[in-house]
């Protein structure tokens, strides 16, 4: 048949966005990227915004204005986050043309360290014992114990005060058998999110 040509409508502007790794630890760094799709989404303008806990700030620029790749395609990278954030991306020249807002958590740091007490006629005393930093008083401490691949709390208690940098805590656990232990620290004052300390093997005899 005979050669027609036509011109397809202009699709909308989007964006798209995420966060890489979150939540963080305090201080840590994230990569906010996503992808800008429609007609003409290479080479526009974006800019990252930023609104920190407790989210009455508002959102303010958070990087210089930068340019999608040719594809739509960008990434930002943010350094130290201390607090959970949100953040979105915008278009400068069209600020209707908004992300959807993404929060990056900050999770804080839980050590753990075990020492045992003493030997019972069914098991041992284990002592359970640990900072949280950034200081949390008075959050809840969940010892778990992994059973056939989920977390189940065994005993808890609470954090305590120690210096304006850290929280402590401390329990005594009786244990009949061994196994794999963790400390989860269930942060719930919206300025950072629940964390979990590294896991521990241990044999009771």
């Amino acid at each position: 048949g005979a050669d027609r040509t036509f011109r397809t409508k202009r699709q909308p502007l989007g964006l798209s966005l995420g966060a890489t790794p979150n939540p963080v630890a305090p201080g840590g760094r994230t990569t906010i990227a996503g992808a800008l799709s429609g007609t003409g989404n290479g080479g526009r303008q974006i800019v990252l915004q930023s609104n920190p806990f407790p989210y009455t700030q508002g959102f303010q620029n958070a990087s210089n204005v930068q340019l999608t790749n040719a594809d739509g395609t960008f990434a930002f990278p943010v350094l130290g986050v201390s607090l959970n954030t949100q953040y979105r991306v915008v278009l400068p020249n069209q600020q209707q043309v908004q992300s959807p807002i993404v929060t990056v958590g900050v999770a804080p740091r839980v050590t753990v360290k075990t020492r045992r007490v003493r030997k019972t006629a069914r098991g041992a005393i284990i002592r359970f014992r640990g900072r949280v930093t950034p200081a949390h008083d008075g959050t809840q401490v969940a010892i778990q114990k992994l059973k056939r691949g989920n977390w189940v709390t065994i005993q808890g208690t609470i954090t305590k005060h120690h210096s304006s940098a850290y929280s402590r805590y401390r329990k005594a656990v009786r244990l009949r058998r061994g196994g794999t232990f963790r400390v989860y620290v269930g942060v719930a004052d919206g300025d950072h999110v629940a964390s979990v300390s590294r896991s521990v093997k241990l044999r009771v005899r």
